[in-house]
């Protein structure tokens, strides 16, 4: 499903205007194709930021965003040639070693702070060291659901069984079910949810996932291999104008909360929450890979059983058209 660029408030646009009056005007216009693996993430807004604020169109990128439920649909128009650019999780990076036509280009997200351990709003557990022996509630198992709730126990020394993962499914019915019926005594899922569910008293919000994974890459920018080959001033640009959004939505509250509720369905009071968890320390500010996060995913890629052992994650990303 194509998104086209959205209305916003005149004020934001005055703003925007003001604040990108001196960048460098571009002649033409490079078309790229930009899929989001989940289109009303949070995580993904800083590109619906940079639309709006005409940030794409002063380095010359018309972007088309695609959205897809999932990585695994996603992978497959990268593969077929029918996406330039697509946003995606760290572990993702695999598929490049399995023969992928794309390369992870920027680091976007670090540690997973969109994340969260969510207990019941009546659970008496104050800490994550309450759950040693407890029962997580996950997506599925494998999955990187299943690795947030697995890293609790072995980040604290309980071993491999010092929790019980339990397959709840991924949807956010499942999760209000889940802690509702005291299915399971906590679960790793979207903050937001957690967020939502802590205004109406049904969970609360333990932890952010970050608490104790301190080091990942949570989601990464993946470029496809023709576009690295054809047009890698456009891939330069593009990035560029995605920092440049990263920076400009870290000072312009009132704007990114509006675009972010429009993209996520999610009231603006909920939104303005999310943003003050996750954009001063969640979005990466140069894309540069740093080597504790490859080698948290390399870790973790062997735990949801993706490959076999560790791959040489040198291979697997480069940064010669980031921002210099």
């Amino acid at each position: 499903m194509t998104q086209s660029g959205r209305i916003i408030p005149s004020v934001f646009v005055i703003a925007a205007v003001t604040t990108l009056s001196s960048a460098p005007a571009w002649c033409g216009e490079d078309t790229l194709r930009v899929a989001k693996s989940s289109p009303e993430t949070f995580s993904f807004v800083p590109l619906d930021i940079g639309i709006e604020a005409g940030i794409f169109k002063n380095n010359g990128i018309d972007v088309q965003i695609i959205g897809f439920s999932g990585g695994a649909k996603m992978q497959q128009a990268l593969a077929a040639d029918s996406l330039d650019v697509a946003f995606g999780s760290g572990p993702q990076m695999i598929l490049t070693a399995k023969g992928a036509p794309m390369m992870a280009v920027a680091e976007m997200a670090g540690a997973p702070l969109n994340f969260a351990v969510i207990v019941p709003y009546d659970s008496p557990f104050k800490t994550l060291d309450d759950l040693k022996g407890k029962k997580i509630g996950v997506s599925g198992n494998p999955s990187l659901s299943s690795f947030m709730a697995e890293e609790i126990a072995l980040t604290r020394g309980w071993g491999d069984n010092g929790i019980t993962p339990v397959g709840i499914g991924g949807t956010n019915s499942g999760v209000v079910a889940a802690l509702r019926t005291h299915l399971v005594d906590a679960v790793t899922f979207d903050l937001r949810v957690g967020l939502q569910l802590e205004q109406v008293k049904e969970a609360r919000v333990l932890a952010p996932c970050s608490d104790y994974i301190a080091h990942f890459i949570t989601h990464a920018m993946f470029a496809q291999d023709n576009l690295i080959k054809n047009k890698p001033d456009a891939l330069r640009r593009f990035l560029k104008s995605w920092f440049e959004a990263v920076t400009f939505m870290a000072s312009n509250k009132a704007m990114s909360v509006a675009v972010a509720s429009k993209i996520t369905g999610a009231p603006t009071d909920l939104e303005a929450l999310e943003y003050d968890h996750l954009v001063p320390k969640f979005f990466s500010p140069d894309g540069r890979f740093k080597q504790e996060d490859l080698a948290a995913v390399s870790k973790a890629l062997v735990m949801l059983q993706s490959t076999d052992k560790e791959p040489d994650m040198s291979k697997l990303y480069t940064e010669a058209f980031l921002p210099r």
